[in-house]
Parts: structure tokens; C-alpha cells; sequence
């Protein structure tokens, strides 16, 4: 399942494949006997207030996870990083040659 949702992303985009989810939640949310007592212009609102919501909970979760740190050392070099275990100084100090 995971290679289909990688293979939907990478071929079809994040729209499509929210729009995919959309389509098979929504009715389901529609559908719901709790909400029978809402108007259509207040279910409208509604559904268009979770989208909203979705879109910004899927954000900040990207941003989380793109800023989160690797781990170990990191050397910005003239706008390059350098990660993982890394020795700073000079390792031949105490030599003479």
C-alpha cells in the first residue's frame, strides 16, 4: 500500500492525491446522521472548514519534519552542510615533519 500512495504522490501530485481522499471521505462525512440537521449552506461551510484545517495540520507537519534535526555534527561550508561524525582541528598537531 505504501508504493501505491508513493507511486500517487510522485505521478499525480499532493492535489490529486487529496482530491482522491476528498472524494472518498466526503460522502462518508455527508452521509453522517449527526449532520442531518444542518442546512446545505452550513454543511457547505463545514466541509470547506475540515479542508482548511487538513491543508494546515499536512503543513505544519512537513515543516516539522523538514526542520527537525538529522543528528550528529553538522559544518556549514560556503552554503553547503556536511553531516554525520565529524573531527574537527588539525589530526596531524604534535608531528613534526
Amino acid at each position: 500500500m505504501e508504493n501505491f500512495w508513493s507511486a500517487a504522490l510522485k505521478y499525480g501530485g499532493s492535489a490529486t492525491v487529496g482530491a482522491f481522499v476528498a472524494y472518498s471521505v466526503y460522502p462518508t462525512i455527508i452521509s453522517s446522521p449527526i449532520l442531518k440537521n444542518l442546512n446545505s449552506n452550513q454543511l457547505f461551510a463545514l466541509l470547506c472548514l475540515i479542508a482548511v484545517l487538513t491543508f494546515f495540520i499536512c503543513v505544519f507537519l512537513i515543516g516539522l519534519v523538514k526542520n527537525k534535526p538529522q543528528g550528529g555534527n553538522v559544518i556549514n561550508v560556503s552554503k553547503s552542510k556536511v553531516r554525520g561524525g565529524i573531527t574537527g582541528g588539525n589530526r596531524n598537531s604534535g608531528k613534526t615533519e
